[in-house]
């Protein structure tokens, strides 16, 4: 696999083997990276060679796939040219997609995080829980964060009073704040 690789690389200008397939126990598959977070990877498998591509690591890869196949025994300029026109436009598209799509689910978790962060300011440093979207509220109150602009308040317990009385001091840090924008 190592000796393909060398000679594939040479047909992909700017393209460098990925060194954690390097190890001696790799001697079945191995990864060409271009630098800018695309690759393609390469299994060996019963004098076959399949080949499919590397997706951003915060989102899996799209429902439909491609993969394609070469034989082993093919010299790597023709490999080369297969994964060229078989199989890098159409990897290169999905690709784009699948950036894109891990750029709005950044954004997302950072909305979570900071409407995170600003529940934690109104509560107070005892409501943090062991999850990143569940605080713990004053007298039995639970805080699910369902997205960026939208928290599930939950109740439980003989507490009703406390937890009214809670939900009405965060209600009134909100009318103080929207007070303050105003």
């Amino acid at each position: 696999m190592k000796k393909l690789l060398a000679e594939l690389v040479k047909h992909f200008p700017g393209w460098k083997i990925d060194p954690t397939f390097n190890g001696d126990h790799d001697t079945w598959r191995g990864q060409l990276l271009d630098g800018e977070g695309r690759g393609v990877f390469i299994r060996h498998d019963r004098k076959r060679l399949d080949i499919s591509g590397k997706w951003p690591t915060s989102v899996s890869a799209p429902y439909e796939t491609l993969h394609i196949t070469a034989a082993d025994d093919k010299p790597a300029v023709k490999i080369a040219a297969d994964i060229k026109r078989r199989f890098l436009p159409w990897y290169l598209e999905k690709f784009a997609e699948q950036q894109e799509k891990a750029s709005k689910q950044a954004a997302y978790d950072a909305g979570i995080m900071a409407t995170r962060a600003e529940l934690i300011g109104i509560l107070g440093p005892d409501s943090v829980c062991n999850s990143a979207r569940r605080l713990y509220g004053p007298s039995h109150t639970y805080f699910d964060i369902q997205g960026p602009d939208s928290i599930r308040l939950e109740c439980r317990g003989n507490f009703t009073k406390q937890a009214i009385k809670g939900i009405i001091r965060l209600l009134q840090q909100c009318d103080k704040e929207e007070g303050k924008k105003e």
